[in-house]
């Protein structure tokens, strides 16, 4: 039986009682409140540099997984997932300061339930940054007294290189005594990827900077200090798996995502399901100024394939790369200037056009709106369209007929 290589996780998640939903969205718009007036507080739970949290008198907060108190410092999400908070309140005439653990611990700290807020609603407002969210809503778990609520964001798929700002008021209004003293809770978070640490820049020449997928960002500075401090010869970029290895030079790059994954490409394995692969991809794609040596490990399918042909995926279309094999790196080798969608396979694929032309970047960009961008793009990629088809002309220079052979253990 054929083997895909890298497979698509997809898993339900857990259904809930209750939720009630309120659209991403740019422009606050009204809120009814009860007619007692709510005071208005500019941040909640402030965490300095020290890790210190304050969470005012009858203010909301939020709570990850990991019992960690969310704002301030810790405030990163990354795109494409989905995370949980439940909601608690300071139940108290006084500040509730400290860490995690002893914020938590103190007996004024409450988790919001529904006997607290009697008849009233928890609603949630956008005040920006929509266009980096999925959907945000308050989910209802449990009924009656004994339900509780969470605040569930999903954050959008996006490989740009630049760190997005995110903000949501939480309010709990419309209800009777004592849910009419809570204050409007702010709450702000970060939706991106982190840039590598400026340490990591002194590499030397045909040093190597290793990229995790935590912080796969480098800098168009970093780029500029990698180059000198490199003598503007080559450096290698690895993944911190050792999944691959790229050598080249890195003068005049723009701000690079190396976020990479072995994920299928459904629409490949869709088209021609027989066939054996392994993918390599690097979401926002990656451009050198000149083509450089690119490595990837291939000691998992040694013994499956008996041929490996290498293509390059893009715009819907697959090109032949021309390779070599590394026997005592067990590696497939070859020459490109860009890192995208990579995939190696046992059996030569003719017809390389899997997906119809692209729609326009009109259809692309239809129902989005916001500061950064609609789904997938990456804006600070640096790659113009002339660019793309100008990259796509030096790969297929590269490409012949051939594969690599090798006999079977």
């Amino acid at each position: 039986m054929k083997k895909v290589i890298s497979l698509l996780s997809a898993f339900a998640v857990a259904c809930t009682m209750g939720v009630a939903t309120f659209a991403a969205d740019d422009t606050p718009g009204t809120v009814r409140y009860s007619s007692r007036a709510v005071e208005v507080t500019p941040f909640v739970n402030v965490i300095g540099q020290s890790g210190e949290i304050s969470v005012g008198p009858r203010e909301l907060f939020v709570v990850d997984a990991t019992s960690k108190v969310v704002g301030g410092v810790y405030n990163k999400l990354d795109p494409d997932t989905e995370y949980n908070f439940r909601i608690y309140y300071n139940d108290s005439n006084a500040a509730i300061e400290g860490n995690d653990v002893s914020v938590l611990g103190n007996p004024a700290a409450k988790e919001l339930t529904g006997v607290i807020i009697n008849k009233g609603t928890v609603q949630l407002r956008t005040v920006k940054g929509s266009s980096n969210i999925q959907s945000a809503k308050i989910k209802t778990i449990g009924r009656g007294d004994a339900a509780r609520y969470e605040l569930q964001i999903t954050t959008r798929a996006s490989f740009g290189t630049k760190m997005n700002e995110v903000e949501y008021t939480l309010d709990v209004s419309g209800s009777a005594s004592p849910a009419g003293t809570f204050q409007r809770s702010s709450h702000t978070f970060e939706v991106g990827y982190e840039s590598i640490d400026d340490l990591d820049t002194d590499v030397g020449e045909n040093g190597i900077i290793t990229i995790s997928n935590d912080a796969p960002v480098i800098t168009k500075e970093q780029f500029a200090d990698i180059a000198k401090r490199a003598n503007y010869k080559n450096v290698t970029f690895e993944g911190d798996d050792g999944g691959w290895r790229f050598t080249g030079r890195v003068s005049g790059m723009p701000d690079s995502n190396f976020y990479y994954t072995y994920d299928v490409i459904p629409e490949i394995v869709n088209k021609f399901p027989e066939q054996d692969y392994k993918f390599l991809n690097f979401r926002a794609g990656v451009t050198f100024p000149t083509n450089g040596e690119m490595r990837i490990d291939v000691s998992d399918i040694n013994d499956d394939f008996s041929k490996m042909y290498a293509y390059l995926y893009r715009n819907g279309k697959l090109t032949r790369v021309n390779t070599t094999y590394d026997s005592g790196a067990s590696e497939v080798v070859f020459k490109t200037n860009y890192l995208g969608s990579f995939l190696i396979t046992d059996t030569e694929i003719t017809d390389t056009t899997i997906v119809a032309e692209e729609p326009d970047e009109g259809d692309e960009d239809e129902g989005v709106h916001g500061e950064s961008g609609g789904p997938g793009s990456n804006p600070s990629t640096g790659a113009s369209s002339a660019m793309d088809i100008a990259m796509t002309l030096g790969l297929v220079s590269l490409v012949t007929a051939g594969a690599i052979s090798r006999k079977r253990k």
